[in-house]
């Protein structure tokens, strides 16, 4: 599988998926104009990858400056096929990174992680500076 690296802007994140080591990482603002031509090329080879994965580990983490409601639903779908991933007997982390007092982002990290069984959510405040 070929790494992904896309530099974020201001309307789209940073996304480095490196396959050979299982550390994925999606950091910045995601409000895409068209969230289906932004993230089908990038998420379809991943929930693929996770399909056919035995006895490994992964790590994702996530660090959103903000994000819309289609992005969360490009999210549920990268946890559910982790989910999936999880309940195979993979270990699958999720590093939920937001910056201290971020309040929404820190509930949203809370709210997906109550949705998870087979998936570690681990909340990490980080320093805004």
């Amino acid at each position: 599988m070929e790494n992904i690296k896309i530099s974020g802007t201001d309307r789209h994140p940073e996304i480095d998926f490196d396959y050979s080591t299982n550390r994925f990482s999606i950091r910045g603002f995601s409000y895409p104009e068209n969230v289906k031509n932004f993230y089908d090329p990038i998420i379809e080879p991943f929930i693929d990858y996770l399909a056919g994965l035995e006895g490994s580990s992964l790590d994702l983490e996530c660090a959103f400056n903000y994000f819309h409601s289609s992005s969360a639903q490009v999210l549920y779908r990268i946890f559910d096929a982790m989910e999936i991933c999880g309940a195979r007997g993979n270990s699958m982390t999720i590093t939920w990174a937001y910056e201290a007092g971020d309040d929404n982002m820190q509930e949203a990290g809370e709210d997906f992680a109550e949705d998870l069984e087979n998936v570690q959510l681990i909340l990490k405040e980080i320093d805004p500076s």
